[in-house]
């Protein structure tokens, strides 16, 4: 399954996760904020 990306939690957290993945190491979306993405809620753990 993909999430919609383009909420705008999400898209803060994507340069982080750019940088992660550029040092060589994975970076993924876990939790809660991905049940709220999943529930159409909105979310605020990320």
């Amino acid at each position: 399954m993909r999430l919609d990306l383009t909420q705008p939690d999400f898209k803060a957290a994507i340069p982080i996760l750019k940088k992660i993945e550029a040092a060589g190491y994975e970076a993924y979306f876990v939790g809660g904020s991905v049940r709220d993405a999943i529930l159409g809620l909105p979310i605020h753990d990320v």
